[in-house]
């Protein structure tokens, strides 16, 4: 349900049901050589509905179980630049190289 007090921009927001932020974010460093990827996102609408979307993305920062992909979402549906998920959700064209995890 809308908060018709919330700024325009906040009522856009949506709740991601397959974030998955690590324990300690901070221990993923930004990547040097990011890489283009499309995201899987599971978020709630307005009215309840859950909706799924494939988003373009640029895959920053990942490790063993997670990925952050800053999202290329210009109907700003989220409050940040990018996401938290499991790598299941990321599909990118090239593997990463086991070696630079």
């Amino acid at each position: 349900m809308v908060d018709p007090e919330q700024p325009p921009h906040v009522q856009r927001w949506r709740d991601v049901l397959n974030r998955h932020v690590p324990d300690d974010p901070a221990s993923y460093p930004d990547r040097p050589r990011p890489r283009r990827v499309r995201v899987r996102v599971v978020w709630t609408d307005h009215d309840g509905a859950v909706s799924e979307a494939w988003l373009s993305g640029t895959l920053t920062r990942w490790g063993g179980t997670h990925r952050y992909v800053q999202l290329d979402d210009t109907a700003g549906r989220l409050p940040g630049r990018g996401v938290w998920v499991k790598p299941d959700d990321v599909y990118q064209s090239e593997p990463i190289n086991p070696t630079d995890t």
